[in-house]
């Protein structure tokens, strides 16, 4: 490939060489607008502008991590999540769209309540749980917990980014952070992959941390963890919510029933699979 080009033409030629990308010419024009510091519309825009030799050059570096498999947001370094321009690294986990339900039912809790409540996102990552609920309202004060050190500060500057007043990042496994019957609203998109399974998932993903993807006992360790946990941190009538496997839904509906909780209700996502679970501590 010439090493200077116009933008039409480097977009055209980048595309056939991500053949093995599920959608090649969006993925070469997110990583050149992010190369060239713009935005896909300008791209469209001003696509005979001459793309220079340096920013051609920096810019098929990251057309080479694609075709790896290197996920888009680890190469340009951002996402979007609930709407939101989120920093991501490969510490984190990419958020999925499917974790917008999350979000979507705490809202829900959230707005039914006439008193200020207190809510905990466990295992946080880039924060974006956390921030989509405070992009929403200010009426909960959220705390944003993660174990891994590097993780908690891409939330933190996401945060920062954002300026949510209602939102603090805190160090922590799961709710160890949190004291008896403290919290109104536990929310977490824990690791519920099977160790077992990681050889069936995509691809992408062995380039996201391990701790935030594989649990042990077919993916139910950590949430059957955060189960017990909650059932002594929730408040009265407080409510737990989590993702989960689209196969998992019967397993942690097991274990809520099983550790007092109440009002039990699984949703499934767009592709109707059992995805979040919400359920009531008594």
């Amino acid at each position: 490939m010439r090493q200077t080009n116009n933008i039409a033409t480097l977009l055209q030629q980048s595309t056939h060489l991500l053949t093995k990308s599920l959608t090649p010419r969006l993925d070469a024009e997110v990583i050149l607008a992010s190369a060239l510091k713009t935005n896909r519309t300008w791209l469209y825009a001003n696509s005979d502008s001459i793309v220079s030799p340096e920013e051609t050059a920096a810019y098929l570096v990251k057309v080479k991590e694609r075709g790896k498999g290197v996920p888009v947001p680890y190469i340009t370094g951002c996402c979007e999540f609930w709407s939101l321009p989120l920093s991501i690294t490969p510490d984190v986990l990419i958020p999925r769209p499917e974790t917008e339900l999350l979000v979507a039912m705490t809202l829900e809790i959230i707005k039914r309540s006439p008193s200020r409540l207190s809510m905990a996102d466990l295992g946080t990552g880039s924060g974006a749980v956390a921030l989509a609920v405070a992009s929403e309202t200010d009426q909960p004060m959220i705390a944003a917990t993660d174990l891994s050190l590097s993780a908690l500060r891409v939330a933190k500057r996401n945060l920062h980014q954002l300026d949510y007043k209602n939102v603090i990042v805190l160090a922590g496994s799961w709710l160890n952070p949190f004291g008896r019957k403290s919290l109104d609203i536990i929310v977490a998109n824990p690791p519920y992959i099977g160790r077992e399974e990681s050889h069936l998932t995509d691809a992408a993903i062995k380039f996201e941390p391990a701790i935030a993807l594989f649990s042990k006992n077919d993916g139910m360790q950590e949430i059957d963890c955060i189960i017990v946990q909650a059932s002594k941190c929730l408040k009265q009538d407080g409510w737990i919510l989590l993702e989960h496997g689209f196969q998992q839904g019967k397993k942690v509906r097991s274990s809520l029933e099983h550790n007092g909780y109440s009002q039990i209700h699984t949703e499934k996502d767009l592709n109707q699979c059992e995805r979040i679970t919400r359920a009531r501590m008594s």
